[in-house]
C-alpha cells in the first residue's frame, strides 16, 4: 500500500456536474415546464393544455445528478454532451406537503476546451428517452478518443488532409513531420534534457519548463553537469538531443502532433482539474491513478499508431508493397522471408528503419510480417512463416537470450517447462529439440528450412506485457511428436557420420555407454571432455574464452576452485547437452541445490549449450563481468 496521497483524475462527467449542472437544471427545468408536465408520470396525463398551463412543479435541486454521459469528438477542441440527469420533481398543490419522485431526463449539450472549459448555447434534446447514438467518434469519460484501428486509419487521412492537403494523403512526404507540426502552429524546438537519455520529444500545450544541461552537450557523461531551468513556450514540441540510442525524429513528431490533435480536450480537462484544488478528491497514490490507467494507454497508442501511420499512409505504403511484392511472390523462400525482401526494398528506397516498416505492415492487417526482420542480440535472425490464426496481437515468437534466462529466473511454471529439457535456444526463438526442427552451424544451432516455415508448429510463443516490459511465456500449440524423450540427442564423442543410419534405441545405448565410462573427478572429466571434443588445450581454451593455463589446472587439479561463470562457459563452448552438463556439475560440486541460487546460468546451460559463447557472454554481460 502506497502512503502517499494523490489526486484522484477527474472525469469530464463530473467536472461538467461540479460547474453546470445547476445552469443546465434552470434550462431543463424550463424546458419541462413547458412541454414535458405530462410526460413525468405524475397523473397530468389526461389534462389539457390549458390545464397544464396552471400546473407548477418543485423541484429537489439537492438530488439533481448527471447519472449517465456519452461524449463526441466534433474536431480537436470541441465535444458534444449527451446527458441522463436525475431530477426530483413534484407537483404544488396548496396546502400540501409536495411528493416528490424520482424521474431521469436526457439532454444534449456542447463544450469547447481551449483555455478552460466552455459550455456553447443552451441545452437541446431535453427528453424522457435514453441517450442517443451518433455517427462522431466516441470520447472516454477522460475525453480520449475511443478508436477501432480502422477508424484511426480514416482520422490520420482526415488530419493529414485538413493541414497539408490532398496530396499528403496520396504521396510520400519527405518533411511530412515538420511541416505537419507548422501547419498546426506547433513550434519546434531542440534541447539536451539533463539526466534524460529516454524521452524523444515532448509537447507543451501550455508554457512549462524542463532541466536541461548547461553546456548543451549530449550522452551520460553530462549527468554530473550544471543544469538550468529551460522556460518552454506554449504549443511547443522539444526534441530530445540527449536521448541515446538515437531517435526517429519524424516519427517523435508525428508522435506529438497525434497528441496535439487527439487528446487536447483530455490534457485540458486534467490541466483543469489540477487547478481545482476545490474538488479535488484524494486517495492513496497507487489507487488514485486506476481510474485513468486505460485511457493514459490508450492516449499513448493512439499516438503511436499516428506517428506510422503519418509517415506511411495506407493509400502510400500498399501501391509499394505490391510493387516490390510482384518480385519476389514466385519465390520459394517462406512468408516471412518475402515479407523481409519487400519491407527491405521500401527501406531502401525511402531510407527508413526496416521495423517502421514492418510494424505499419502489421497495423494493416499483415501478421506474417511478425516472422520479418527481426532484429536480436544485435543482428537480424533468420525470417519465418507461421499460421497466421495461431498467433494473437501481443503475441510473439521471438524472444532475446537476455529476456529468456530473465524469464526463466523469475517464473517457476517456466523453469519447470524448461527443465523437462525439451526445448532449446534456437536464433531468437525457443524451439523443441529434434532434428526435424534444429541444426547446428559453427555459430551456434539454427532451425530447420522446415521448421523456418512452420514455426508455430515448433516453438513456444510468448506474450508481451508493455506495461512492465515483462516478458510471459504461452506455450504454443505444438504439432510435434507427444512421446518425444527427454533427451537432448547425441552426448556422446562419435562424428554424425558414424551414427548415420542407428536407430533411436541404439542412439541411446551409445549415449548411456558414454555417461557409464565418464570419470567421476574434476581433472579426468576435463582430460575427458578435452580429448573428446577438441583436439588441444589451446582449442578448449578459445572456444571456452579460458586461458590455456586454466584449462591445464583443470585437467590436472582435483581441487580447482571453480566458480559458475567458469563451468557456464565449458558447457557452452564444449557444446555438453543437458544430461553431460547435468553430470559434470556434479562432478565439479555443483549439485542441484547449489544451482537453485544461479537459476540464469542454469538457463543458459539447459538451453544455450549449442550457442555461440561469445554471442550469449555479449548478451548477458551482468553474469560474465562480475
Amino acid at each position: 500500500m502506497s502512503d502517499q496521497m494523490a489526486p484522484v483524475l477527474q472525469s469530464m462527467q463530473d467536472y461538467v456536474e461540479h460547474h453546470y449542472l445547476d445552469e443546465m437544471m434552470d434550462e431543463i427545468e424550463a424546458v419541462i415546464d413547458m412541454e414535458h408536465k405530462q410526460h413525468l408520470n405524475l397523473g397530468l396525463e389526461q389534462q389539457d393544455d390549458e390545464a397544464l398551463r396552471c400546473v407548477k412543479l418543485a423541484f429537489d435541486r439537492s438530488a439533481g445528478k448527471i447519472v449517465r454521459s456519452a461524449f463526441w469528438r466534433k474536431d480537436r477542441i470541441n465535444l458534444r454532451a449527451d446527458m441522463k440527469i436525475r431530477i426530483k420533481v413534484a407537483v404544488c398543490a396548496d396546502g400540501k406537503i409536495p411528493h416528490y419522485v424520482i424521474r431521469y431526463i436526457c439532454c444534449t449539450a456542447d463544450f469547447v476546451l481551449e483555455n478552460g472549459i466552455r459550455r456553447i448555447g443552451s441545452v437541446t434534446d431535453v427528453t424522457m428517452g435514453g441517450l442517443p447514438e451518433r455517427r462522431m467518434p466516441k470520447l472516454s469519460k477522460f475525453l480520449v478518443p475511443v478508436l477501432s484501428y480502422e477508424e484511426m486509419e480514416v482520422l490520420v487521412l482526415e488530419m493529414l488532409g485538413k493541414y497539408l492537403g490532398k496530396d499528403a494523403t496520396q504521396k510520400y512526404q519527405h518533411d511530412g513531420a515538420t511541416r505537419l507540426a507548422h501547419a498546426m502552429g506547433l513550434n519546434i524546438t531542440n534541447v539536451s534534457l539533463y539526466r534524460n537519455h529516454y524521452t524523444s520529444a515532448m509537447l507543451f500545450m501550455k508554457e512549462g519548463s524542463v532541466r536541461v544541461t548547461e553546456s548543451g552537450n549530449i550522452g551520460s557523461a553530462t549527468d554530473d553537469e550544471a543544469w538550468h531551468e529551460c522556460i518552454i513556450p506554449a504549443k511547443t514540441i522539444i526534441l530530445n538531443d540527449n536521448v541515446y540510442p538515437s531517435s526517429d525524429i519524424e516519427r517523435a513528431i508525428y508522435h506529438e502532433c497525434g497528441h496535439y490533435e487527439w487528446h487536447s480536450m483530455f490534457f485540458e480537462l486534467q490541466e483543469l482539474h489540477s487547478a481545482d484544488l476545490k474538488l479535488l478528491e484524494y486517495q492513496e497514490a497507487d489507487k488514485a491513478s486506476k481510474p485513468a490507467e486505460k485511457d493514459i494507454r490508450w492516449v499513448e497508442r493512439q499516438a503511436i499508431y499516428v506517428s506510422y501511420a503519418g509517415i506511411f499512409p495506407r493509400p502510400v505504403l500498399m501501391p509499394m508493397v505490391q510493387e516490390y511484392w510482384r518480385e519476389i511472390a514466385n519465390s520459394n523462400d517462406n512468408m516471412g522471408k518475402k515479407i523481409s525482401y519487400v519491407i527491405y526494398r521500401i527501406s531502401q528506397e525511402k531510407q527508413k528503419r526496416r521495423s517502421l516498416i514492418k510494424a505499419r505492415l502489421i497495423m494493416l492487417g499483415a501478421t506474417a510480417a511478425k516472422g520479418a526482420c527481426n532484429y536480436v542480440d544485435g543482428s537480424y535472425i533468420e525470417p519465418f512463416a507461421f499460421n497466421p490464426e495461431r498467433l494473437s496481437a501481443g503475441e510473439t515468437f521471438v524472444i532475446g537470450r537476455s529476456q529468456f534466462t530473465e524469464l526463466y529466473e523469475k517464473e517457476a511454471d517456466f523453469r519447470s517447462l524448461i527443465s523437462t529439457h525439451q526445448f532449446i535456444y534456437a536464433d531468437g526463438h525457443v524451439c523443441v529439440n529434434m532434428p526435424s526442427f534444429v541444426s547446428q552451424t559453427p555459430k551456434g544451432v539454427c532451425l530447420t528450412a522446415w521448421a523456418l516455415s512452420h514455426l508455430d508448429e515448433c516453438c513456444l510463443k510468448f506474450k508481451k506485457h508493455y506495461r512492465t516490459n515483462h516478458e510471459n511465456y504461452k506455450i504454443g500449440e505444438l504439432h510435434s511428436d507427444q512421446e518425444y524423450n527427454e533427451r537432448y540427442g547425441m552426448i556422446h564423442a562419435m562424428k554424425s557420420a558414424k551414427i548415420a543410419g542407428l536407430t533411436p534405441e541404439e542412439v541411446m545405448m551409445k549415449n548411456v555407454a558414454y555417461l557409464e565410462s565418464f570419470p567421476r573427478t574434476p581433472a579426468k572429466a576435463m582430460s575427458q571432455l578435452v580429448k573428446d571434443r577438441c583436439r588441444t588445450k589451446r582449442e578448449a581454451a578459445q572456444r571456452c574464452c579460458l586461458s590455456e593455463s586454466t584449462i591445464s589446472r583443470m585437467c590436472q587439479d582435483n581441487s580447482f576452485p571453480y566458480d559458475v561463470e567458469q563451468i557456464t562457459k565449458l558447457v557452452v563452448g564444449l557444446s555438453l547437452p543437458p544430461l553431460l552438463s547435468a553430470m559434470l556439475l556434479e562432478t565439479m560440486g555443483f549439485t542441484k541445490t547449489v544451482m537453485l541460487r544461479y537459476y540464469r546460468y542454469q538457463c543458459i546451460i539447459d538451453c544455450m549449450f549449442m550457442d555461440d559463447l561469445e554471442t550469449v557472454m555479449e548478451t548477458h554481460r551482468e553474469l560474465f563481468e562480475q
